[in-house]
C-alpha cells in the first residue's frame, strides 16, 4: 500500500518539479507572471518632492517617464527605488548611489566631488562606476558591463556579450554565437 502511494505521489511531483525548472518554456510569453520589463511598474520617491511616483522605461527611447502621463521626468531628475532603496538618475535609471546629497534648504543636488559638468556635459564618478551624458549620449561603465546610448542606438558590453539595438533591429554577439532580429 505504502508502495503504491508514494508512487503516486511521485507521478505527480516530477512532472510538476521539471514543469516549474525548465529553462526552455516556450510558452513563457503565455504565462500570466512572465512580463516584459518595460511594462513592470515599481515604486518609486520623488526626492524633490518626497512624494511617492510610478514609473516606466520607455520602449523606444529608453527614457523613464511617468506612467500615467508617459511624460518624461527630465524635471524631477531623482529618484529612490523603494524595494531596492537605489538613488536613480531620473531619465536613464542609472544607479548614483552617494552620488547625491541634501543642501540644508532641503533639496537635493549632487555631489560636485563626484560630479564634473562642463555645458551641457555632466560626468559622474561612484563607487559602483562612471555615468556621462552629453545631450542626447549617454555612457555608462561599471566593472565589466559597458552601456551607450545615442538617440536610438544602444550598445551593450559585457565581459562574455555585446548587443546592439537601433531602432527595431538588434544584434547580439555571446562567444561564437551571433544573433540578429529584424522587426
Amino acid at each position: 500500500m505504502k508502495k503504491n502511494a508514494l508512487k503516486i505521489i511521485g507521478a505527480v511531483l516530477i512532472p510538476a518539479i521539471f514543469a516549474c525548472n525548465s529553462t526552455s518554456n516556450d510558452n513563457a510569453s503565455a504565462d500570466s507572471t512572465a512580463a516584459d520589463t518595460t511594462d513592470m511598474q515599481s515604486s518609486y520617491v520623488n526626492l524633490s518632492t518626497g512624494e511617492p511616483v510610478t514609473v516606466v522605461k520607455d520602449a523606444e527611447s529608453g527614457q523613464y517617464v511617468y506612467s500615467d502621463t508617459k511624460k518624461p521626468i527630465e524635471k524631477d531628475f531623482f529618484f529612490v527605488d523603494v524595494s531596492t532603496q537605489d538613488t536613480l538618475y531620473g531619465t536613464t535609471g542609472v544607479v548614483v548611489n552617494n552620488a547625491v546629497i541634501k543642501s540644508p534648504a532641503g533639496s537635493w543636488t549632487l555631489n560636485e566631488s563626484m560630479v564634473e559638468r562642463e555645458g551641457d556635459e555632466i560626468k559622474i564618478k561612484t563607487a559602483d562606476g562612471k555615468l556621462k551624458v552629453d545631450g542626447e549620449e549617454m555612457k555608462y561603465k561599471e566593472g565589466d558591463t559597458k552601456v551607450k546610448v545615442d538617440g536610438e542606438e544602444t550598445k551593450t558590453k559585457t565581459s562574455d556579450s555585446k548587443t546592439k539595438t537601433d531602432g527595431a533591429e538588434s544584434k547580439t554577439k555571446t562567444g561564437d554565437t551571433k544573433v540578429k532580429v529584424d522587426d
